[in-house]
């Protein structure tokens, strides 16, 4: 938080209220960094663990409801799960946005939650479909660069990115430097940066004028 809001990167950071595979922090620790990502000005929303059981599904929604105090908000998926119900549930159950599919497309709307598809994220990019990194930080960032080639040339209007900001530790350099790479470049070469919830606004102002 403090690097992206020296930054000025408006980040949403997303906090699971149940365990699952690769996830065990307690609610305590959940409400403690909710509460505080709020308190330092930055987005959150919810880390999701189920994708299949809607009253599984609806039960996390309460819990994260109650201890944010926010009536509206996003989520992610864990591991990006989903099966053929899991975007039309999180829909129903009221989330603003969704943000766990990846693929090279632009926003759009499943009832009245907007999806924003994932384009780029540091596991895809580091690893590259090997088990451990795969490459030097220098090819790595390469390789970043061609996948923003990518993404320009297919015009898409929001490009979403996913970090794990447990990375961000000399403990995983270059997941760090990989980021700090990927944030400075951005801004040099005119990418401007804008919260989910912001897009939203733009979003709906722009379907408002067309229509």
């Amino acid at each position: 938080m403090d690097f992206d809001e020296k930054k000025n990167i408006p980040s949403t950071f997303f906090i699971g209220v149940s365990n699952g595979l690769g996830l065990s922090y307690s609610l305590d620790h959940s409400e403690y960094w909710i509460k505080k990502i709020i308190k330092c000005g930055f987005d959150v929303g919810i880390h999701g663990i189920a994708y299949d059981d809607i009253d599984e599904m609806k039960r996390e929604f309460s819990i994260f409801r109650e201890i944010s105090g926010l009536d509206y908000f996003g989520i992610r998926m864990h591991y990006l799960r989903h099966n053929d119900k899991t975007y039309t549930y999180l829909a129903e159950i009221g989330y603003l946005f969704d943000s766990s599919r990846y693929i090279l497309e632009n926003p759009y709307r499943i009832g009245n939650m907007w999806e924003f598809p994932l384009h780029i994220m540091d596991g895809y990019i580091i690893y590259d479909g090997k088990r451990y990194q795969r490459d030097k930080i220098d090819k790595i960032i390469k390789r970043t660069k061609n996948r923003l080639s990518e993404l320009a040339n297919l015009n898409l209007k929001y490009i979403s990115i996913l970090f794990h900001d447990r990375y961000f530790s000399d403990s995983f350099l270059s997941w760090k430097l990989w980021y700090i790479n990927l944030i400075d470049y951005l801004r040099e070469n005119g990418f401007y940066f804008i919260s989910y919830k912001d897009a939203i606004k733009e979003l709906e102002k722009r379907k408002s004028i067309v229509n």
